[in-house]
Order: C-alpha cells, then structure tokens, then sequence
C-alpha cells in the first residue's frame, strides 16, 4: 500500500530535527544530549542512515535506551517519517497518536493529528473501533488548530492557509465517518462546511451528493443531483480525475433524463453547477411525473398502473391514511405494478428489493421476497411484481410487500422458485379503492 500525506510544509515542522542535531558533542549542565553516546547514535548513527529499515531499528534503540530524550519529539517525526518511507500505515497511526499526546498543544501534536486524518482515507478503515478513532482525530485537528502558537518564522498568510486548510481535512473527515456510519444529515453538515471554505472540491461534491440522495427525502432529490453535477463539471484543481469525472457526468445524464423526461434544462443545470458548489434557494428539478400531473387524467389514461398507485398513495398520505391501510393490508393492492430497482439487499441474491414506482429515482417500495432472487441487477432495471399489502410510512413514503419470487418479472437471471408443497390457496381480501383526488 502506498501512502501518500500531505505534509505541513512549515519551516518549523521541517527544521526540529536537524536543530537537534546540530547541537555540540560537548556534555556540559546545558548540553542537551544525555550522553555521548546518544549523540554517537543519533548523529553518526540514524542521521547518516539510508536504510529505512535499519534506520528505524536504531530510531527504536534511540528510544529504548533514551526514553526521556529531551530530542522525543523530534524522534517521533523522524520514526513517522521513517514509517512513511516503509509504507508502514499501522506503525504511523501509532507514532502519530504519539505525537498528539506528547505536544497536545503545539506543532508536532498538529502534526500528528493531520496524519492521523489522512490516514483515515489511505487506510479505510470502516470497522466500528476504526470509525471510532477517525473521529478522534478529526474532532482533534478540529480543536488545536486554535491552540498552536505560529512559529515566528512562518508569515501570516502561509499559517493562515495552513489553518483553513486544516479546517477541510478535519471536517472532511468528520463527514466521511458520519457518512459511513448511515448518519446521512450530519455527513452533508460537515460537508457543506468543508465547500464553504474550499468550494473547488470535486470529491467532497460528489461524497455530498450520495449522502443527499441516500436520505430519500423527494424534496431533496434534486440538490443531490446538483451536487453531483458539481463533481462532474468541475476542472482544475480540486477537480476530480478525468475518468472519474466522465462516469459521474455519465451518471448525471442518465439519472436527469430519467427523472426529467429528456435532457432539457440539463446544459443549464451544468452551467450553474459549474459557477456555484450550491444550488440556489428553491432550486428544483421539475420531474416526468410531475409535468404529467399537470393534467392527471391523461396520465391515467396512458399508464393506469401507475395512475392506480398515485391514487393510493395520494390516501395513504392523507388524513386517512390509517384507516384506508387497515382496509388495504393482507391484498394485492389492486394487481401487478412497475418500477424501477433503487437497491437490494444483499446487492448479490437478495432477499429485499427497493423500488421506485413513481418517478424512477425516489423509493417509495420494499419488497420481502419469499426467497432470494438469483444474481445480482443494477439500479434503474425496471421490475414487475405482485405481492401483499404488509405496512406502510407516511415519511419517507414507503408501502412493503410480501412477495413471491415467482411473482417477480424483469430480474436479469431469472428465478427458479423450488417447489413447494401443494396447499389450499389463501383467499385475498380484494383492495379497497383508493379515494379519488
């Protein structure tokens, strides 16, 4: 694995090792060095050593017979340093939180806590412990960056810039952890924080349009898709790579003409994206559906399918939702019905599908399969099913069903249900029909 840090590139950060070493080999009350033959071993030893692993075996004897050093903290850069050069993530995760609690308040703990956020990203760690230690050092940068005192070489500006970007990387990674924890609203919190200051972020853009989307709120359907046309439009630095930015573009297309109808309002939608790393109050892609709703009937006429389901939809998130459910529950909801496939879980023979039935993009279908489906299908493969009424929500709308595999169409590998044993079919209530609007 190959390790990549960004380094603070202060001339404090790089000069506290060698003003070590340049001091005098003579051990007078204010020589610095316990012994000569700690300065033996760091100067003539570990200084003029190439070899990154023979240097880090004298570096750990520098630390075992000089454990109070009064050169410890410069020891710990040059172990990091050493670790680095090893690709060594573990070892440099354990020397940099070292390093916070050593200097809690100065250069080297900042230090410290910029490596241990970058390694959240080189490392991946998506374990809970793991999770639990990339917040640590998140919620760390975050707080000393008002604690460390300029060094007097460093110009204003320079620290200045040091300090905002600080700013990114600890809450970039505070987003990412919520993200990796399912805590969707408080990922785009942090990621909005992080474009505020550095608005040229294609990564973080398009990290902030997942963790939109996957709160399945309608309302906020299009400004996920806004910031993913951020990601996707963005050049020049902070941009992301090319073939990364094309299949998000490739992406965007797709899911707007999906939603939309057609790809009109699309160059526009790109061309404010392009200028703002937010959309505008209000901001709203109009979708197919909604442009058919405008006249309700026609729409009925043309898909009475999908006219049923908006009709029931419509009173199960009315003021008599409840008690049309009590009447709708245990039936097939009135026959078969269409979507297009959200998710499955697992993404390989699932067992629980989410659709969307309306407008292709929002969930508002779970299906419970009876068994696991075969293989896998990708999002947007539109399936038809038959299945019983067993709940529903309000907010997010959601109905599920108990489903037959067998009842299932348009899956890529299709089913072989076993067989099963002969019963007496159970007689289905018949739907009660939903209230016109």
């Amino acid at each position: 694995m190959r390790i990549r840090l960004n380094r603070w590139k202060g001339a404090a950060a790089a000069a506290v090792f060698a003003i070590g070493l340049m001091a005098p080999a003579t051990f007078g009350q204010d020589n610095p060095w316990v012994d000569t033959a700690e300065y033996e071993l760091v100067v003539n030893g570990i200084n003029k050593e190439t070899n990154p692993q023979k240097k880090i075996q004298l570096l750990m004897q520098w630390k075992e017979k000089y454990p109070t050093s009064k050169f410890k903290t410069a020891r710990l850069q040059a172990m990091l340093g050493t670790y680095q050069q090893l690709a060594n993530a573990p070892k440099m995760k354990e020397v940099a939180t070292e390093m916070t609690t050593e200097d809690a308040s100065g250069v080297i703990g900042l230090i410290g806590y910029q490596t241990l956020n970058l390694l959240t990203f080189s490392m991946n760690d998506k374990s809970d412990a793991g999770l639990a230690d990339a917040e640590k050092a998140g919620n760390g940068l975050l707080a000393i960056l008002d604690k460390v005192a300029k060094p007097a070489q460093v110009a204003d500006d320079a620290w200045a810039k040091e300090k905002s970007n600080n700013q990114v990387l600890g809450n970039r990674t505070l987003g990412w952890v919520a993200w990796q924890r399912k805590q969707y609203e408080q990922a785009e919190k942090y990621f909005t924080d992080v474009l505020k200051i550095n608005p040229a972020n294609g990564e973080v853009s398009s990290w902030m349009g997942t963790v939109i989307l996957l709160q399945r709120k309608p309302e906020k359907q299009s400004a996920g898709l806004y910031h993913f046309t951020r990601a996707a439009v963005l050049e020049g630095a902070g941009a992301l790579p090319e073939a990364a930015r094309n299949q998000t573009k490739a992406y965007v297309e797709k899911t707007y003409t999906a939603f939309h109808g057609s790809k009109d309002g699309l160059d526009d939608m790109m061309a404010k994206a392009k200028a703002d790393p937010f959309p505008a109050p209000g901001f709203e892609i109009e979708s197919e559906l909604a442009i058919k709703m405008k006249n309700r009937e026609k729409l009925k006429a043309d898909n009475p399918m999908l006219g049923r389901w908006l009709e029931l939809k419509d009173t199960l998130k009315g003021a008599e939702g409840d008690t049309y459910f009590g009447q709708l529950k245990d039936t097939n909801a009135g026959g078969a019905l269409k979507g297009k496939l959200i998710s499955a879980t697992p993404e390989t023979k699932p067992k629980e599908l989410t659709l969307s039935i309306a407008d292709g993009i929002t969930p508002d279908v779970t299906l419970k399969l009876d068994e696991a489906l075969p293989g896998k299908a990708e999002p947007g493969t539109e399936l038809e099913f038959e299945g019983t009424v067993l709940a529903y929500a309000k907010d997010p709308f959601n109905v599920t069903f108990d489903v037959d595999v067998a009842k299932v169409t348009g899956w890529p590998v299709q089913a072989k249900p076993a067989a099963k044993k002969a019963a007496a079919p159970a007689a289905k209530k018949a739907a009660p029909a939903a209230k016109k609007k």
